[in-house]
């Protein structure tokens, strides 16, 4: 969380209680893959490291915008993972890199996470054949324009009778926009 926080800070010149949120996640799903398997010390470090390559990951995706990922799931959990059994084959205790200098576990970590991704993709193609065969998988184009919640729910999730009132700042006050952030 807190290396995501500093990535923030010096990329975008300020932190969020998102990116506090995303950047636990992060470390979290990083760790994961070696926690039985990794001393205490080097678990911080794999989620201070996981933080940073899953900060890229997410960065990645979105300014390439292949991809619909609004809840950034792909670079937090795909990459993630991917991250995590990578970093498990550098820091394990019993067949790591630095413990033994041999990248046999190294080369397995990474094919076991290759194996994951091509599982995965070949998983969800079939599913998407399977479901574009009985349904449509997209909305219609001015329905996606608009928004469908309204099409498709019934309903809109934001009101349009309820105004929220702007906060007023006076031109005299010491207070700058800067100073509500982390």
């Amino acid at each position: 969380m807190l290396t995501w926080l500093v990535l923030e800070r010096l990329l975008k010149g300020k932190s969020s209680s998102v990116g506090a949120s995303v950047g636990a996640v992060a470390g979290l799903v990083c760790i994961t893959p070696g926690a039985g398997f990794v001393t205490p010390g080097w678990s911080i470090a794999i989620g201070a490291l996981g933080a940073v390559w899953c900060y890229m990951s997410v960065e990645l995706v979105n300014k390439l915008n292949l991809v619909d990922d609004t809840l950034d799931a792909f670079g937090l959990h795909g990459m993630g993972g991917i991250g995590g059994a990578i970093f498990t084959g550098i820091f394990a205790l019993d067949g790591g890199l630095i413990y033994t200098g041999s990248f046999e576990l190294l080369g397995k970590q990474i094919a076991g996470a290759a194996a994951g991704v091509a599982f995965s993709a070949l998983g969800t193609a079939l599913i998407v054949v399977v479901l574009g065969l009985v349904m449509k998988l997209r909305i219609p184009e001015e329905h996606e324009r608009s928004g469908i919640d309204q099409h498709t729910h019934g309903e809109s999730y934001h009101s349009p009778v309820k105004k929220y009132p702007q906060a007023q700042v006076s031109e005299s006050s010491d207070f700058s926009e800067s100073d509500a952030v982390c």
